[in-house]
């Protein structure tokens, strides 16, 4: 019987949940980011600006999109989700335009970003982890985890394609390109990412969209806050050595090319994490799991620390496992103990707390090289940071009989 429902489930959201793969491949929290990085150079040689000064636009965008995040769950909660990712969509588009017309002045480069990140908030796994969690129950952690490999299909595949196109061409129609491959995605995304029809809730596992905390009540409940601070310091935690990795590399004696081959278990284990993540938390408890990939990142960090460049590879591993499970572990754990009632608001707020632990972790990492000469404290705060967020998700307790709480 189990079996059928998870194929009927299966067949009935499959092609929503390719739109979710598709929508975060093309999302806000992909294509400004991974497509930054491209545009340094070409960017540098003709306004003069220094690559500090353009890096820090990805800071800017990640800011920009912790402070919107909040505002994009109230509007996935209460409006047409379709209407809410075209409007997102159609401002991505207009200020990657933007973007193509700036000139010398670098406050113009700075608001086109922070514009992008704002606007287009709703165009994120926020929106499309709820209408997955709306569409699948019973394999709801492995369906997340194809959701989100979309962004790191986006890692791939926006070098290959941005990077020709801009040496033929040029960096201003780069940014055109991105424009115009925003606003194509989005009537497809729109088409197939949609929240189910209404179910009856004696025998549809699509019920749970009727059930599950108000804001207010979840934001009562300390499993809120204990959550809140797990999903700060796996952030904190990662995101700071996958900045920072290839001058610890390079540092440490070894050739752009070995560096480069060290580094790349980071986009490898990202995406195993990612559906592996998924896959073993529709069948054993949620929290342990992340737990125990936690664990293993920690330590990784730790021998990092302890043992120099020589374990730059598990390093590199134990931070995508740590960046592979986050999103699906927000996603899954936001919709198991508080339901969708109120997902996106509840989301947003996880969400935004997780791009604030991304934003300080590089800085941390900076800062503390520059203090010391050495990225080995940092390296130890990454584990201890790890190590805390694993003993929180260890320590949850199964989820209780989700009820309609009044707002």
């Amino acid at each position: 019987m189990r079996s059928d429902k998870v194929d009927n489930e299966w067949l009935a959201g499959k092609w929503v949940l390719l739109g979710c793969f598709i929508g975060n491949m093309l999302g806000v929290h992909s294509l400004p980011i991974y497509g930054q990085s491209i545009f340094i150079t070409p960017l540098a040689n003709e306004f003069g600006w220094s690559r500090l000064q353009i890096s820090l636009g990805s800071t800017i965008v990640i800011f920009s999109l912790a402070i919107s995040a909040p505002l994009a769950g109230y509007m996935v909660d209460k409006f047409k989700l379709g209407w809410v990712i075209g409007a997102s969509a159609l401002s991505m588009a207009c200020g990657f335009y933007l973007l193509s017309l700036i000139g010398p002045d670098i406050r113009g480069f700075y608001l086109a970003l922070a514009f992008i990140a704002f606007c287009g908030g709703a165009c994120s796994t926020l929106t499309y982890s709820r209408i997955v969690s709306a569409h699948f129950s019973i394999g709801r952690g492995t369906a997340l985890g194809i959701a989100a490999t979309g962004n790191g299909f986006a890692s791939i595949l926006t070098p290959l394609i941005l990077a020709p196109f801009i040496a033929a061409h040029g960096w201003r129609p780069g940014y055109v390109l991105l424009a115009v491959i925003t606003l194509f995605a989005a009537p497809i995304v729109v088409a197939l990412a949609r929240m189910p029809a209404s179910a009856s809730p004696a025998n549809s596992p699509l019920s749970i969209t009727r059930e599950g905390s108000s804001f207010r009540a979840a934001f009562h409940d300390p499993l809120a806050w204990k959550m809140a601070v797990t999903f700060f310091l796996i952030p904190l935690g990662v995101a700071g050595l996958i900045t920072h990795l290839m001058p610890l590399l390079l540092e440490a004696g070894l050739s752009p090319a070995q560096s480069a081959l060290r580094a790349s278990g980071i986009g490898i284990a990202v995406v195993v994490a990612r559906l592996a993540t998924g896959l073993l938390i529709d069948r054993f408890f949620a929290p342990h799991v992340g737990a125990t990939l936690l664990t293993i990142s920690a330590a990784a960090m730790l021998l990092l620390s302890l043992g120099g460049s020589e374990y730059a590879f598990v390093g590199a591993l134990g931070t995508g496992l740590a960046i592979g499970a986050e999103i699906d572990l927000v996603g899954y754990l936001t919709a198991r103990y508080f339901g969708l009632k109120s997902y996106g608001r509840i989301f947003g707020i996880f969400y935004s707390i997780l791009l604030v632990g991304s934003g300080m972790s590089p800085l941390i990492f900076g800062w503390t090289y520059d203090r010391t000469g050495t990225y080995a404290p940092a390296l130890l705060m990454a584990a201890a940071a790890l190590g805390i967020a694993a003993v929180l998700l260890a320590t949850m307790q199964s989820s209780p009989p989700l009820e309609e709480q009044p707002e």
